[in-house]
Formats: structure tokens, C-alpha cells, sequence
């Protein structure tokens, strides 16, 4: 590589100035040859960074924008090839633990299984750098990096952890505990759980709205001749919980949020 090669444009333009100081004003055809070099620069430098990218992000990472000179592009524009991470719990006859395994959506290559415990209910954070994977055997949740494929400890939660949401901002999973008629928010940045929320009976799903200050569950244990179901609404702000309506027959369900 040349020292030239090496430089930013504004030493290439010092350089040039410096080198032409004593000769005649360069014509239009020289000009234009001068500017079109700034320009090829301009463009190695943006296809290089699109290539680091597109590495970081097939790794799993977040990448903030990409700075290219004084310019600013977003790393949003970038296709990212995504994973699909499975849970199968083992049968107890069979081996003691779970595994949740990652498959290349872009490729089917199946990767090799994370040792995870009995886990049955799995979510991602926003960010895709963290997976959650809930048991509903033992009663807890436990993050998984998607980075390093590290299992952090148990976090304890209420009884038969089924559904679970998360935040858009990523500070807060929420938890709903079927057998315990509870919502159990966890804070993600420390990986503990706060108190427990009462609900209605068996809360079977959950769902976030988008300015995250929501949380509906639907109940669909709530007796009556048609085992009616509710849906509750909690205020993450408070905490608050209210009912929000009833759904007759509703002994099974699931719900989705369109904005």
C-alpha cells in the first residue's frame, strides 16, 4: 500500500495542493479527473464498511450506524440473515435436561444445541443479543447470550412460567405464571425478578404495546358454566391492574397486539 493509499481525503486534498502550489491552474478535464479520484475513495470506503457489517450483524450484534468520512449511513439498511433458536425439552425417561438449537433461517444449517434445562417458552430481547427461555416444570427464567452462548443462572418466578413478553425498549420481561395467577416482571439489565403481580386465574398469554407502558394477559380460568376468560391490563408504570374484558368460553387462547 502507498502512502497515499493510506490517507483521509483531506491529506489527499493538502497533498495535491501542495504538489500543484507552483503550476498553472489545472484545467477543467484535470479538475474533474482530481474529483472523481475523491469519489472512487469515497465509494471502497462505504462497500468496505457494508462488508464489516454485514459480518457483525450475522454474529448476532447490534451495529450502531456506520460513520463513512462525514457522512452517516445506517446499519438499518443491511440484510441480516436471521436464526431461529428451537426449545425441545427432553423426555424425562430419556435425559435430564433441554437444549435450545439454532437454525440458520438463510442457509437450514442447524447448529449445535445450547444446554438449557426444561425450558418450553423462549423470547428474544429487541436487540437479539439475549434469549429468554422459561421453565414451566421448575418455575424459573433464564437469559442465554446469543453471542457467546452463555446460560446465566435460574431466575426464580411464580409457578409454571407459560408466556412471557418484552419491552420495545428491552429493560423489562414480563413473565405470566399460569399456576400461580401472577405476571412476575424481571429487570433485564440485573436478571432479577420483582414482585409478583396478581391477576386473574391462569394467565395463559401476554402481550406489550408498543410504547411499552401496557401489558395485556388473558386469564382463561375464571369459572362460570363457560369457563370464561378475561383480559387484564397492567400499568408497567405502577403496576396497576384492571379488567378489561370478558371473554366467554375462552378456556384456551392467545392474543395479538396490531398496532
Amino acid at each position: 500500500m502507498t502512502a497515499a493509499a493510506g490517507m483521509d481525503e483531506t491529506s489527499l486534498r493538502a497533498l495535491l495542493e501542495r504538489a500543484v502550489a507552483d503550476e498553472p491552474a489545472a484545467g477543467p478535464i484535470v479538475s474533474r479527473s482530481v474529483e472523481a479520484g475523491v469519489r472512487l475513495r469515497r465509494r471502497r470506503r462505504v462497500r468496505g464498511g457494508v462488508v464489516c457489517a454485514a459480518v457483525v450483524l450475522a454474529a448476532g450484534v447490534a451495529v450502531p450506524a456506520l460513520r463513512t468520512g462525514s457522512r452517516q449511513a445506517p446499519a438499518a439498511g443491511f440484510a441480516v440473515p436471521p436464526t431461529l433458536y428451537v426449545t425441545a425439552v427432553y423426555d424425562g425417561n430419556v435425559a435430564p435436561a433441554g437444549a435450545v438449537t439454532p437454525i440458520s433461517v438463510g442457509t437450514g444449517r442447524v447448529g449445535r444445541p445450547i444446554e438449557a434445562g426444561q425450558a418450553n417458552s423462549i423470547i428474544s430481547s429487541p436487540d437479539g443479543r439475549t434469549l429468554f427461555v422459561a421453565s414451566n416444570v421448575s418455575s424459573w427464567v433464564r437469559p442465554i447470550s446469543t453471542v457467546t452462548r452463555a446460560v446465566g443462572p435460574a431466575i426464580m418466578v411464580g409457578r409454571e412460567p407459560v408466556a412471557m413478553a418484552i419491552t420495545p425498549d428491552g429493560k423489562t420481561l414480563y413473565v405470566a405464571d399460569v399456576a400461580s395467577d401472577t405476571v412476575t416482571p424481571i429487570s433485564v439489565a440485573t436478571n432479577t425478578a420483582g414482585p409478583q403481580i396478581t391477576v386473574g386465574p391462569v394467565p395463559d398469554d401476554i402481550v406489550i404495546t408498543p410504547d411499552g407502558k401496557r401489558a395485556y394477559v388473558l386469564c382463561t380460568g375464571s369459572g362460570g358454566p363457560q369457563q370464561d376468560g378475561t383480559v387484564m391490563v397492567i400499568t408497567t408504570a405502577t403496576d396497576a391492574v384492571r379488567r378489561v374484558a370478558t371473554i366467554a368460553g375462552a378456556s384456551f387462547g392467545q392474543m395479538v397486539l396490531v398496532p
